[in-house]
């Protein structure tokens, strides 16, 4: 993985925040999504900044922590079914984004491998089995035998269209060209001439380009 370009969009999502920012590192963290990444140590200036996660929150994976929806299965002796096992023990995200008014989830892969991306292609089967283990995870175990969401209730549903699975690429690497035509894109273009970057956002079947996550969640 491009570690750079990791923090590069790592830089972009944060952007999106709001919240109290007595000293106004925001709009420096928007400068840096918006700009050519070479030469940057790939840190953020995070200090002062209070995001309002009532409307929006942002986490990673990280050493300590996996992004899976399903990563409390094991534990909790809950069941796997058989149709997602494949994206149950092969699919993890880097970023999840959770827009709490919206009900709207935003996961991301960075630079996913070719096998990977298989699995995200799936994409329906994806968005319900993860709109099922978020459903489910909120149930009392004791009550969940009894009350469990079932996964062909949220295939093609309305809930599961809330769900959107991301791959992220730079537009200038081979991999970009060969992504499923199945896959919400997270992109970036980088312009060295006037040292900025564009960022771009496009889902399957619409020809709309998208700059910001925020025009694509549902209201």
């Amino acid at each position: 993985m491009d570690q750079l370009f990791h923090a590069h969009v790592r830089a972009f999502l944060l952007s999106h925040q709001t919240g109290e920012d007595p000293e106004k590192n925001l709009a420096k963290i928007k400068l840096i999504a918006n700009s050519n990444p070479e030469g940057w140590d790939g840190k953020l200036p995070m200090r002062g900044i209070r995001p309002d996660r009532t409307f929006w929150n942002v986490s990673e994976s990280g050493p300590k922590s996996t992004i899976m929806p399903w990563a409390w299965y094991g534990d909790e002796d809950e069941p796997v079914p058989e149709v997602v096992r494949d994206l149950y023990e092969g699919v993890s995200f880097d970023f999840v984004m959770v827009y709490q008014a919206s009900k709207a989830w935003i996961y991301i892969v960075v630079q996913p491998s070719e096998e990977s991306m298989k699995l995200l292609a799936r994409q329906d089967h994806l968005r319900a089995f993860i709109l099922m283990s978020l459903a489910n995870r909120a149930i009392p175990r004791a009550q969940r035998e009894h009350q469990r969401v079932r996964l062909a209730s949220l295939m093609g549903s309305k809930d599961a269209k809330r769900v959107f699975p991301f791959v992220a690429f730079r537009e200038d690497e081979a991999a970009y060209h060969v992504i499923p035509p199945s896959l919400p894109v997270l992109s970036r273009l980088v312009h060295p001439s006037s040292k900025t970057a564009n960022w771009s956002i496009r889902l399957p079947g619409n020809k709309d380009v998208y700059g910001s996550f925020r025009e694509i969640v549902p209201a």
